[in-house]
């Protein structure tokens, strides 16, 4: 019989398996495969002062405005014109959040016709 490595077994299963095609082969050795390690630390060229750092990068922001507990039943009665009401308050402060991390407090505020984050507190101070 031959195994998928194309290995032959014997019949008689107190034989052991003959060689595989190619001749013998032998496992590698530790060095084989470490091969030559150096112990010193990894060294960086350093970028110069006017190197601009993610700048272009696009990230999200998210601002929370509130939350609300909901029944299955009741949101499934939902309607266009219901009024859902939320957590929060009027005038009470927002969070905002980039890759899930809450970076910011603000406060909503009406510029023109848009609504906008005026910012508050940058959790990073």
């Amino acid at each position: 019989m031959i195994t998928p490595t194309g290995h032959r077994t014997p019949s008689d299963p107190t034989e052991p398996p003959s060689e595989p095609p190619g001749g013998t082969m032998t496992a590698p050795t530790r060095d084989d495969a470490v091969g030559s390690v150096s112990n010193r630390p990894a060294t960086f060229e350093e970028l110069p002062a006017s190197t601009p750092c993610g700048e272009g990068v696009s990230l999200e922001v998210r601002v929370r405005l509130g939350e609300f507990d909901l029944t299955l039943d009741r949101l499934l009665d939902l309607r266009v014109g219901d009024v859902i009401e939320l957590d929060q308050r009027v005038g009470a402060p927002v969070r905002l959040y980039v890759a899930g991390q809450l970076f910011a407090i603000g406060e909503l505020v009406r510029l023109e016709d848009a609504l906008d984050v005026r910012l508050l507190h940058l959790l990073t101070d």
